[in-house]
């Protein structure tokens, strides 16, 4: 829904959308006993009932958390072109728990980059942007 959304608006150019924090059993922190409250994020012994000892093996993964960047810019035509500041920020915010391979890329777009390599295309992207940035503050002063 949220790519679907993302992809709807005739001014997005690029977007990256990435699954994080893989639970993989039902012993995961984040897999709660039936009857906990709604409100429960993340399992305690003192707030919960007690789980199954065994834990369940699921048959696909899920992921805890998700994160998306979305650039809505028409300015970017080429992987050439500079970003906002504030678009490389967000860009880093998306792209950083991906070097610690903690997730796995949803869905990603971005103009001129092939399929196998958009994530990698997205870091150099933000890592490009920032270097201009700070050469520039360099001559500034």
């Amino acid at each position: 829904m949220l790519v679907d959304a993302i992809n709807a608006s005739e001014k997005t150019v690029s977007h990256l959308v990435v699954f994080l924090q893989p639970i993989l059993d039902s012993g995961h922190e984040a897999v709660l006993p039936n009857g906990a409250k709604p409100d429960s994020h993340t399992y305690a012994a003192i707030l919960h009932t007690t789980k199954p000892g065994t834990s369940v093996q699921f048959d696909e993964v899920v992921y805890r958390e998700m994160r998306a960047v979305a650039v809505y810019d028409s300015k970017i035509k080429h992987t050439e072109d500079i970003v906002e500041f504030e678009t490389a920020l967000a860009i880093r915010d998306v792209v950083s728990p991906l070097l610690l391979k903690e997730g796995k890329v949803f869905s990603c777009r971005f103009p001129g980059v092939t399929v196998n390599d958009k994530a990698e295309c997205l870091r150099n992207l933000f890592r490009l942007r920032i270097r201009q940035l700070q050469s520039r503050n360099q001559n500034l002063r």
